[in-house]
């Protein structure tokens, strides 16, 4: 751990060296000094400079382990970014994940595209653009609030995390450029997803569309917050850019989620979490849950109330794919459909072999179906 930290904080150590270097130079010299100072001030002169000290070590470590990771994050403002249309990045991954994934991991992009959907909570906002490929998307996740307009096209510039289940996504993002549609100046409320109005006829054959599709829910706001408790410290952080489908008649559940879109509050925890000791996110980007809900035939999706649920089927974290089980609720209100899971993984079955967090981490899966 000692060694760990003086890889990570050289600059630490280093000044907390050179400051007890310092204060034992000082008193050598005092003592080897031809004064007549009395026994009781040496001691105190001894005791003043070690107090100091301590005092400027804990300083030096504050600074290097509190301040520095929270408040130096990245600017993305402030950085040269790569400007492309939402829908040329898409076709850039879809031709060759590997080489996009290489050209723009973890780059400052800016990409212009369509409003489709504002999805909002309590901590900022993920907005979603369209790009004219279907199926496929861009999911920026804002790094504070901004107001969007759903049909307007604007222009997002963030951290390109990667490319999941036909999604880009950017992480630390902020609208740089908004210029409203002409057609649709609809401003969107707190958890909002209204769309667009359209003509009566494209409005029939989205009816008819839903019909058909109606034992399908979808979402790109689901959220997956890791937790670990050890004796040293607590370590927890969240990704709401989790992409989630649930088949209501197969009861077939699936999770896909970019491991760079995990959220810490600790800079320096999230550079040790994507690094090559844990998380090695550049080998392996993705994590994705492919499984089915036991009970579904037992559950109406269209009746208010909370059924317990539990589900059976295969995680893969790590590039290690394992067979896992957890329980939870769906809750089902006005229309809305809320699924909840928390349960529990080893590290060491996914080859994570780091001690910097627990060997069993607490994992909650929440989300709300379209």
């Amino acid at each position: 751990m000692f060694f760990k930290l003086l890889k990570d904080l050289p600059w630490m150590f280093a000044i907390a060296f050179i400051i007890w270097l310092i204060v034992a130079f000082t008193l050598w010299q005092k003592f080897i000094s031809k004064n007549n100072a009395s026994f009781y001030q040496k001691n105190k002169n001894i005791v003043l400079a070690v107090l100091m000290a301590i005092s400027l070590t804990a300083v030096d470590i504050w600074y290097f382990v509190e301040y520095i990771p929270t408040h130096f994050r990245r600017d993305i403002s402030k950085e040269q970014s790569i400007a492309l249309s939402a829908t040329d990045i898409v076709k850039e991954f879809q031709s060759n994940e590997n080489a996009a994934y290489s050209k723009y991991n973890n780059k400052a992009v800016e990409l212009t595209g369509e409003v489709e959907k504002v999805d909002e909570d309590s901590l900022s906002a993920t907005i979603i653009l369209r790009s004219d490929i279907p199926g496929t998307s861009i999911s920026c996740r804002l790094k504070t609030k901004q107001d969007a307009v759903i049909g307007s096209t604007v222009s997002v510039k963030g951290i390109l995390t990667g490319f999941i289940a036909d999604q880009v996504q950017l992480s630390e993002a902020i609208i740089t450029n908004t210029a409203v549609s002409a057609q649709t100046k609809i401003v969107v409320p707190k958890d909002s997803t209204a769309t667009p109005l359209k003509d009566s006829a494209k409005n029939s054959a989205t009816a008819v569309e839903k019909t058909v599709t109606a034992k399908m829910y979808s979402t790109n706001k689901a959220s997956i917050r890791f937790f670990s408790h050890t004796t040293e410290e607590d370590i927890e952080a969240t990704n709401s850019q989790v992409i989630s489908k649930l088949n209501a008649q197969t009861g077939q559940l699936n999770f896909a989620a970019l491991v760079k879109s995990f959220h810490f509050e600790n800079e320096l925890m999230q550079d040790h979490f994507n690094d090559k000791d844990y998380m090695n996110s550049d080998e392996f980007p993705k994590s994705e849950f492919k499984g089915i809900l036991n009970n579904i035939s037992k559950i109406d999706l269209t009746k208010d109330g909370t059924n317990k649920i539990s589900a059976t089927g295969n995680l893969s974290i790590h590039g290690i794919t394992q067979k896992v089980f957890a329980s939870g609720a769906i809750t089902v209100a006005k229309g809305k459909i809320n699924l909840k899971s928390v349960f529990k993984i080893k590290r060491a079955d996914y080859g994570i072999t780091t001690n910097e967090i627990a060997d069993e981490l607490e994992i909650t899966v929440t989300c709300r179906y379209d």
